[in-house]
């Protein structure tokens, strides 16, 4: 009775698997085209929609501090801190003026498919950009920014143009800078000028007194007056001698931000890396998605026909209504 049970159910198998490779065979054309077509499909979305392509650029902040002088101070005058200018920039890269350039340059708006007749399309525009920018900052201050779009050539150029924007706006804040410094050193020159011009009437007129008690016969009465004579000239000449060093220095000051003014090609950042378009392209990514997504549908498809045949009483008595 075994023996025949066990043939039994080898001949149920092998008439299981007969049909199955009888409706694979008259249906595989059909699978076939289907998984394919799911498959390209599936490539396109990848490759229009959601895979994108990468270019990166980065910067350092150039010293800032080309002003400075060691006998002049005007610390208090600084606005930021050579770290604190790197962080101002780094900060500035996702601001909305450089993303309404970015937008107005290379017509993002009709570039992400929005309508501009409608309503809030500016600021879907701005947040579309902002997910597509991603800025880091080395502990070696280098700032690198990551522009994420479907066209490789339009990454590199919006990731260039960022930094080109980024120093074009950093000279408008060194020029504002300088100006500021300008004022200070040109009024600390005048100050400076006036009051050395006093010191030296001073001088004259204790050199003069000195003179004269000199040439008189009271020279040993007026001993005294001679010695008060001498600290007091003594201190006016280290005074001017002082003040004459923060002369000197404050011109060159002067000088410092007038040639900085007129040095227009001033580069505020040093472009460690200029953003490339990508070397490869997506297009046989997504044909690999493509190829492993249509074998997925046609091992479904052969899944399926697996399950209806071997399993079809089970499968009619489990979804039976009654």
């Amino acid at each position: 009775m075994e023996q025949i049970k066990t043939d039994s159910n080898k001949s149920t198998t092998e008439i299981e698997n007969n049909l199955l490779l009888a409706h694979l065979s008259s249906k595989k054309w059909k699978y076939i085209l289907f998984s394919l077509s799911i498959g390209l499909v599936w490539s396109l979305i990848l490759k229009f929609y959601i895979i994108e392509y990468q270019s990166i650029g980065s910067f350092y902040v150039n010293d800032m501090s080309v002003l400075s002088s060691a006998g002049v101070d005007i610390k208090s005058f600084e606005s930021l801190s050579a770290n604190d200018n790197t962080i101002r920039i780094f900060e500035l890269i996702n601001s909305s003026k450089v993303k309404q350039h970015l937008i107005k340059k290379f017509g993002l708006v009709k570039h992400y498919g929005l309508d501009s007749t409608r309503e809030f399309y500016f600021q879907q525009t701005e947040n579309m950009l902002s997910s597509n920018i991603v800025v880091k900052k080395s502990l070696y201050n280098t700032i690198s920014i990551t522009i994420h779009d479907k066209y490789r050539y339009l990454a590199a150029d919006m990731a260039n143009e960022i930094m080109f924007f980024i120093d074009e706006m950093n000279k408008e804040y060194f020029i504002k800078n300088v100006e500021s410094k300008l004022k200070i050193s040109g009024a600390f020159l005048r100050n400076i000028k006036d009051d050395n011009e006093l010191k030296s009437k001073s001088i004259d007129s204790l050199l003069t007194k000195m003179h004269q008690m000199v040439q008189t016969d009271k020279l040993d009465r007026g001993t005294i007056y001679i010695m008060k004579y001498e600290s007091l000239l003594s201190g006016l000449m280290n005074e001017l001698a002082n003040s004459t060093r923060d002369l000197t220095n404050s011109q060159k000051l002067y000088n410092l931000a007038l040639q900085a003014l007129n040095q227009k090609d001033y580069q505020t950042i040093t472009i460690v890396q200029s953003a490339t378009p990508a070397s490869y392209s997506t297009i046989f990514i997504c044909a690999a998605y493509g190829a492993l997504i249509s074998i997925m549908i046609a091992s479904l498809l052969i899944f399926r026909a697996y399950i209806n045949i071997h399993y079809k009483y089970q499968i009619h008595v489990l979804f039976d209504k009654k």
